[in-house]
């Protein structure tokens, strides 16, 4: 019964230790955690719907990457608008909605289809926050309440080239998770070894008892006595003969 115990936990032990490393590999040092999508070229606009963005929070990190085979100094754009304001600017455009994941690392997407070119975005007055970048943008915000869309396109308004969208979802939780799994892990295997250790049978002091040395006894007192006056000679009278 021990026996089955001692590997219970130690399994118990070893699959939470694998959970943390996992949890460490999936969420990073900060607690993130990351999705993407390959953008094809010809695209007038990449929209984040606010469903999405807001789907795990609290810190969303949006990035637009252009591929390596494409313009590597393309101006990007990208910035945060409320949904109707969003929807009224890209309804008649060739469009890509990102509306939400698909598996653990990918996002699922719709797409759209429109001919109305997307208007130069510095001209339009309905971003919350907006970034621009050479090659690449990012933008990086707290979600609040009410609703936010997430648009990327080019600063100058023409169709966007080959790209790759990361979204990130930043949790401060997300970091100590992994860490209790693994504290829990490796207490539950030490727990586990010292049950396998064999046990040691208890040493007993043993007392070990003196004898008490006993008083000589009266024979031994006579004998050492009569022996103390063996070998003396009697004193000899003063007229010189002996009794």
């Amino acid at each position: 019964m021990k026996r089955a115990i001692t590997g219970a936990i130690t399994l118990v032990g070893l699959v939470l230790v694998i959970l943390s490393v996992m949890g460490v590999i999936l969420l990073g040092s900060n607690g993130t955690w990351h999705s993407e999508l390959k953008v094809p070229a010809g695209r007038t606009a990449v929209v984040v719907q606010p469903a999405l963005a807001s789907v795990l929070g609290p810190r969303i990190t949006v990035r637009a990457e252009a591929d390596a085979a494409s313009d590597q100094q393309v101006p990007l754009f990208i910035g945060r608008a409320r949904p109707d304001d969003a929807s009224a600017l890209v309804e008649s455009s060739d469009r890509l909605l990102v509306s939400g994941l698909d598996g653990a690392r990918q996002l699922s997407t719709v797409h759209r289809n429109g001919n109305d070119p997307f208007p130069v975005p510095d001209t339009v007055d309905v971003w919350q926050s907006q970034a621009t970048g050479t090659g690449a943008v990012e933008i990086a915000y707290r979600a609040r309440p009410g609703a936010e869309t997430v648009v990327i396109a080019r600063a100058d308004g023409k169709p966007l080239p080959a790209m790759t969208l990361h979204l990130g979802w930043t949790r401060a939780v997300w970091f100590w998770i992994p860490v209790a799994l693994l504290l829990a892990g490796l207490g539950l295997l030490l727990l586990g070894r010292r049950l396998r250790a064999p046990t040691r049978p208890r040493r007993i002091p043993v007392a070990v008892a003196t004898r008490p040395q006993s008083p000589p006894s009266a024979g031994r007192r006579g004998r050492s006595s009569t022996n103390q006056h063996v070998g003396r000679r009697r004193a000899t009278p003063a007229n010189g003969s002996r009794r």
